[in-house]
């Protein structure tokens, strides 16, 4: 009983002590700051009907949301989602609607900008990066 009590107590101090080898942060060197930086996607909408935008990305479809006819909605995406790939796409697919429609693939990079006017023949619609 004594030798298994013995040998609790060094394994106890052994892992207190290997504890305080660990090196200290280098306090020269700043933090990484991953992840902060956004995209932004502005979306106007002029088509008649109200619009469900997804995103695309690596064949997965995330929905951004819903832009009101005649309205306008900012979506905000943290940089991190887009992974490695930098080319998206968007699906617009208005609703009530049979045709939907998706944009060539766009290439943005964190901090950047797209704006986009939903225009009322879906083939119109435009978009910019900024």
């Amino acid at each position: 009983m004594r030798r298994l009590l013995l040998h609790s107590v060094l394994a106890a101090a052994l892992v207190a002590g290997l504890g305080s080898c660990a090196p200290l942060p280098n306090p020269d060197v700043a933090p990484r700051d991953y992840g902060t930086e956004e995209i932004l996607f502005q979306v106007k909408n002029f088509n008649w009907s109200d619009v469900t935008v997804y995103l695309l990305r690596g064949g997965v479809r995330t929905r951004l949301g819903v832009v009101n006819s005649m309205g306008e909605a900012s979506f905000r995406l943290p940089a991190g989602l887009m992974g490695s790939s930098s080319d998206v796409r968007l699906l617009l697919d208005p609703i009530g609607s049979s045709v939907a429609y998706m944009t060539d693939p766009i290439f943005v990079q964190p901090g950047q900008t797209v704006e986009m006017s939903v225009e009322n023949h879906l083939p119109l619609t435009s978009w910019a990066v900024w």
